[in-house]
C-alpha cells in the first residue's frame, strides 16, 4: 500500500504537504493486521449480540437498509451540486465546518432520543444515519464530487463501512478506496449488486455498546448525546481522509499530464 500516491512533493504548498502527512499516517494505521485487542473485541461483541433483542438487531438493519436505498435511488437524499474551491485548506475549512454542525444536531437529536427511554431510542437509528448520509454527501461536494453520480453513491458507501467496521473489513475497504478511480468505471450502477449484508452487519456491530447503552433508563441522555457527537466525527475525519486520497492522486496525475 505505501507509496501508492507518486507526488511532485516539492509542489506541494504547506498546507497540503500537512494534508498529505496526515493522510499517509492514516493509511497506514488502518492497513495493520488485526491484533489481540481486535480479537478480544470480537468475542466481546459476539456476547452483546446475544444481550441484545431481536427487536434492536433488525431495527438497525431495517434502517440501514432503507436509508441506503433511499441514498441509492435519490428518493430521500438530494446531493448538492459539486463545489468548485481552489485550495485544498479552503475544501477543508468548509468540510471542518460542515462536520462541527452535523456534530451539534447528532448530539442534539441523541441526547432527546435517549431521554426517552428504550423506544425513542430505537428511533435514533434511522436519524443518526441520515443525518451521517447527508454529511458525507456536503464532504462529497467540497471536495469536487458529483453526489448524483451512482458510482460516488458506492464511494460514499465505501466511506461510511470504512469508519464503522471490524480491522479485517475495513483493511479491505481500504483497498477498494485507494484503487476506486482505476476501477469505477467497472462498478455496476444496480443497487441489487452492493454487498447489503456485510454493510448492515458491521455497521450494526459497531454501535451495538454505545447504543446498547442509550436504551438504559437514566443515563441514556448523556450517553446518546455523547455517542452520537463522538460518531458522527469519527465519520467526518474518516471521510476526510478517503477523499484526500482521491484529491492526491487526482493531483498526482495532473502533474504527470502536464510534465509530459
Amino acid at each position: 500500500m505505501k507509496d501508492f500516491i507518486l507526488l511532485p512533493y516539492a509542489d506541494l504548498d504547506a498546507y497540503q504537504r500537512f494534508a498529505y502527512r496526515e493522510m499517509m499516517v492514516w493509511c497506514n494505521k488502518m492497513d495493520k493486521s488485526p491484533g489481540l485487542w481486535n480479537s478480544i473485541s470480537s468475542g466481546i461483541q459476539k456476547k452483546i449480540n446475544n444481550i441484545i433483542p431481536d427487536k434492536v438487531h433488525k431495527a438497525i438493519t431495517s434502517a440501514v437498509r432503507e436509508i441506503i436505498k433511499a441514498l441509492m435511488l435519490g428518493t430521500k437524499f438530494i446531493s448538492p451540486a459539486p463545489r468548485q474551491l481552489a485550495h485544498l485548506k479552503h475544501i477543508e475549512d468548509e468540510v471542518g465546518r460542515r462536520i462541527q454542525s452535523h456534530k451539534l444536531t447528532a448530539s442534539a437529536e441523541g441526547g432527546l432520543t435517549g431521554a426517552g427511554g428504550f423506544w425513542w431510542s430505537l428511533a435514533d437509528f434511522p436519524l443518526l444515519l441520515g443525518i451521517k448520509i447527508k454529511l458525507l454527501q456536503d464532504i462529497a461536494s467540497f471536495y469536487g464530487r458529483d453526489g448524483k453520480d451512482p458510482r460516488e453513491k458506492v464511494f460514499l458507501l465505501l466511506v461510511l463501512q470504512m469508519a464503522f467496521s471490524s480491522d479485517a473489513v475495513r483493511r479491505t475497504t481500504l483497498e477498494k478506496i485507494i484503487h476506486f478511480e482505476k476501477q469505477k468505471h467497472n462498478i455496476p450502477q444496480d443497487i441489487s449488486n452492493i454487498d447489503w449484508h456485510t454493510l448492515q452487519q458491521q455497521y450494526r456491530d459497531y454501535l451495538d455498546i454505545a447504543k446498547l447503552l442509550q436504551m438504559v433508563p437514566l443515563i441514556g441522555a448523556v450517553v446518546g448525546t455523547i455517542a452520537n457527537y463522538r460518531l458522527v466525527n469519527l465519520l467526518g475525519r474518516t471521510a476526510m481522509q478517503c477523499y484526500r486520497i482521491r484529491y492526491f492522486q487526482d493531483y498526482g496525475y495532473h502533474h504527470q499530464g502536464e510534465s509530459t
